[in-house]
């Protein structure tokens, strides 16, 4: 017979006398078996409660920390959502018309005078370029001058000596006329040699390794050189009307012209090398602000390289790409506010057009629009005022808010 599981009540003290516990085995009713092996007891529900009005039992800890993360994750989700979708209503970039700048021949740059983002006017000095070519041709002509020179001194020499022998006025002052053409010749390309000084002399100025004074001397004496220049032309052409007169027969006289000739030519050709090096001072050819330089001191162009790129600012525009259906809201000489990241401020413009041609998003935005979306620009044009400048960078995004019933210029 298997034991019986019995469930102990709990026992209630009495207060009267105590009862004789009975030996086992007698007055039980039960088999000695069961009394000697009694069953385990169970404890009563009551007892394991324990005592009542206790502590109620805790919640897990760090519920609060996630749902403060979830809300705050919603939140964010949320934020980005609107801000991608119903913040803005258009989107749009700053355009405008750069300018490049090239060198007129292959040379090396010799010295850079600005710097990217520096303003810079009309004819102001960008660079300075030397051609070391150009150089060698200035001195070897140069050289065939002053022989060229020489050869028509020894020819006025013999006429001038067969005028003394002669006694004739004419051929005497023939040959004066020659040799005071040829003075005049020689006193024009001192002149020339001079001029290229004082260029050389105004760069190295610029950059501080001469003194004012030396360049002063350099310019006077560039003056004084042309005054007598202009002198002994009048001279000369003075002279030219007494030989005109009656100039007789003479074989000597020319002689002396192809010399003349040769020397001309010479000049003119020095007359142009100087200009092909003054070439080499590139000018801003329009004022406007530099966004890049291409190259810098001692490195080597060529003609097709881009020294310098200008930002004609007279240009600048703002460009916002709208839907077709959408273009109908935009009125010529209306003004609306835009945004220009990461600034918060808004800037009022005045539209000055709508386009005719479909354009596609440029890069830095077509992940606002739809793929292979084809959009109207629509072109603003910033309200300046008096006391502010208006940041405009080539390229920069435009945001144009969306107007809400709660925002200050609705329904304006």
């Amino acid at each position: 017979m298997k034991p019986r599981l019995l469930i102990a009540e709990p026992e209630v003290p009495e207060t009267g006398p105590a009862k004789p516990t009975p030996p086992p085995g007698t007055g039980s009713g039960l088999p000695r078996a069961a009394l000697a092996n009694p069953a385990p007891t169970i404890p009563h529900k009551a007892a394991l409660a324990g005592p009542v009005g206790g502590p109620l039992p805790k919640r897990p800890k760090g519920s609060l920390f996630v749902g403060s993360v979830l809300l705050l994750f919603v939140g964010a989700a949320s934020f980005v959502a609107w801000n991608a979708t119903m913040r803005y209503a258009a989107y749009g970039t700053v355009t405008g018309r750069s300018l490049a700048v090239n060198p007129p021949w292959p040379g090396t740059v010799e010295s850079v005078l600005v710097r990217e983002g520096d303003v810079v006017r009309q004819g102001d000095v960008l660079m300075h370029l030397a051609n070391p070519q150009i150089q060698d041709d200035i001195e070897r002509l140069s050289d065939e001058l002053r022989l060229a020179q020489s050869e028509l001194d020894a020819h006025v020499a013999e006429l001038t000596l067969s005028a003394q022998q002669s006694r004739d006025r004419q051929q005497l002052a023939l040959a004066e006329y020659y040799k005071l053409v040829g003075e005049l010749l020689a006193e024009q390309a001192k002149l020339s040699d001079l001029a290229g000084r004082m260029a050389r002399s105004e760069k190295l100025s610029v950059k501080g390794a001469v003194t004012g004074q030396d360049h002063d001397s350099t310019r006077l004496a560039a003056e004084g050189q042309k005054a007598k220049v202009e002198r002994l032309a009048l001279a000369v052409a003075e002279l030219k009307k007494r030989t005109d007169g009656g100039e007789p027969e003479d074989h000597g006289s020319e002689r002396l012209k192809p010399k003349l000739v040769r020397l001309e030519q010479i000049q003119a050709s020095i007359q142009r090398a100087r200009e092909r090096q003054r070439e080499g001072t590139i000018h801003a050819p329009a004022a406007g602000r530099v966004l890049s330089i291409g190259r810098q001191v001692g490195q080597f162009v060529e003609p097709a390289t881009t020294l310098v790129e200008l930002l004609d600012e007279q240009t600048l525009e703002i460009a916002l790409l709208v839907r077709q259906d959408r273009t109908i809201a935009y009125r010529t000489g209306e003004r609306i506010e835009v945004e220009m990241p990461p600034r918060q401020e808004r800037l009022s413009c005045e539209i000055t057009r709508v386009g005719d041609e479909f354009l596609a998003p440029p890069p830095q935005i077509e992940t606002r629009f739809r793929h292979g979306e084809r959009l109207l620009p629509v072109f603003l044009r910033p309200v300046r005022a008096d006391d502010s400048d208006v940041p405009l960078r080539l390229g920069s995004e435009v945001r144009q808010p969306r107007s809400w019933p709660w925002s200050p210029g609705w329904g304006a």
